[in-house]
């Protein structure tokens, strides 16, 4: 293996390695964060809601087929009234949630594992482009990551020290989780199951039920008032009617098991995510049962509420499980360097540096969507302008009232510019009916093409 040089800082080992993958985890977030990409469609539904709203009406089913943590929406609503809805301060929740995580992974991993886990733990997270994406999204999904790694790094230690100080903070810990993750439940469940477990024995135990009794009423608090209605949501269930796990579908069991190791090699890197769900395996192997319960009964609970069709095990939706895949992970990938290691040094530092080499490579360190905002000002302002239901809220969510939609477009509102977006493939059967009939009626004359989106300027035939 590489060689790590160890200082000593409060009892915690600390290697001049580990820190420069948590500072490169740092960087990427803050680089994603200062690109300043236009909201896309998905934000700014959201957007519209936080903008249009009050605290009471945040309250409330969000228009737009959106859901969100409440205390999320209070969180931003609040922040907006201080400083206004740009994309800074949208945005600056998920930041802030996803630094913290770089951080809590960093102080988890270096306390309870190895320096060469630690060190593939954090650089595979830091080079995870879902992480790095959703660092600077207007979306929940980088909370959700924080609040898992936040219960998880607590539960390690009320294990390892169980007493009422380290219990109360997990339980305050939790009690307060639920109220700005969804999925929050799901890791409660998992370790709370696990610390009934391990401490059947010990004195301790009337606490812990203590603990997870205070969870269970504050979720109760939150879904009732909340939540209720959002698990009745029409258009997000059938959004996400794929994303469930079911007995008699073996694909939906495949998907399951393979598609969280596609978002740590990133998707599309079919070998990278097999080298992953083999050192998954290993890591699941050598893992210590404690950490092997507290880590991955989360992932077992989700499953099961997938099985139960309460909550989809897909996508970003999962994306809280990633700290516990990425260390398990981190650890196979550590046991075998380890194992190579023992036969020859310099092998084991090849496949160091050509792990490290893949990594940083693959790291996408900005990503775009639909920048809109930028667009908008390349057209003429002497022309009508329309859009597409897609381009529509965004465009009129910069310049209230600039785009009307593309679907009432008439003969006698010609020339018109029309706005389409271009990256999505989810978004084409949507677009190609409003093509048809603009063609029925309209020729194209110009086009403009921006990023995500594009311009055409119809005129009549």
């Amino acid at each position: 293996m590489l060689y790590f040089p160890r200082t000593q800082r409060k009892g915690l080992t600390v290697n001049r390695w580990v820190a420069a993958a948590a500072t490169f985890a740092l960087v990427t977030r803050l680089l994603q964060y200062a690109s300043n990409r236009s909201l896309w469609y998905d934000e700014v539904l959201l957007a519209w809601n936080v903008r249009l709203r009050d605290f009471i009406g945040l309250a409330q089913p969000l228009d737009n087929g959106q859901g969100a943590p409440i205390g999320f929406l209070w969180a931003t609503k609040s922040l907006t009234l201080l400083w206004g809805d740009s994309e800074w301060v949208l945005r600056l929740l998920p930041l802030l949630a996803s630094l913290a995580s770089v951080l809590l992974l960093w102080r988890m991993a270096t306390r309870w594992f190895s320096p060469q886990t630690a060190f593939a733990a954090l650089l595979m997270f830091a080079t995870s482009s879902a992480l790095i994406y959703y660092a600077a999204e207007f979306k929940q999904y980088a909370l959700d990551v924080c609040a898992a790694l936040l219960i998880t790094h607590a539960a390690l230690a009320a294990y390892h020290t169980p007493d009422v100080y380290h219990l109360r903070r997990l339980a305050l810990l939790g009690v307060v989780a639920v109220w700005f993750s969804h999925p929050a439940v799901f890791v409660l469940a998992g370790v709370g199951l696990a610390l009934l477990w391990q401490t059947c024995a010990q004195p301790v135990r009337r606490a812990v039920w203590a603990m997870v009794s205070a969870w269970v009423t504050s979720f109760a608090v939150v879904y009732l008032a909340f939540y209720r209605p959002l698990s009745q949501h029409q258009h997000l269930n059938a959004f996400w009617s794929g994303g469930f796990i079911r007995l008699d579908t073996p694909i939906t069991w495949a998907l399951a098991i393979f598609e969280p190791f596609f978002y740590l090699a990133n998707v599309g890197q079919l070998g990278l995510a097999g080298f992953a769900f083999v050192a998954f395996v290993l890591g699941v192997w050598h893992m210590r049962s404690a950490y092997r319960a507290l880590l991955l009964l989360p992932v077992l609970v989700t499953v099961g509420a997938s099985l139960l069709q309460l909550y989809p095990f897909s996508e970003r939706l999962i994306l809280f499980l990633q700290p516990a895949y990425v260390l398990t992970t981190a650890l196979g990938c550590a046991s075998v360097a380890a194992r190579v290691g023992s036969a020859s040094k310099r092998a084991a530092q090849a496949i160091t540096l050509a792990f490290v080499a893949v990594m940083l490579v693959r790291t996408p360190y900005v990503m775009t969507k639909q920048e809109v905002r930028d667009f908008l000002a390349k057209l003429p302002n002497d022309t009508p302008l329309y859009a597409d239901l897609f381009v529509l809220p965004i465009a009129n969510y910069y310049v209230e009232g600039i785009a009307q939609p593309a679907e009432t477009l008439t003969a006698d509102a010609l020339p018109s510019w029309v706005l389409f977006v271009t990256r999505g493939v989810y978004f084409e059967p949507y677009t190609r009916p409003l093509h048809a009939h603009l063609d029925s009626f309209a020729a194209p004359r110009q086009e403009l093409v921006g990023d995500g989106v594009r311009a055409v300027l119809y005129t009549a035939k």
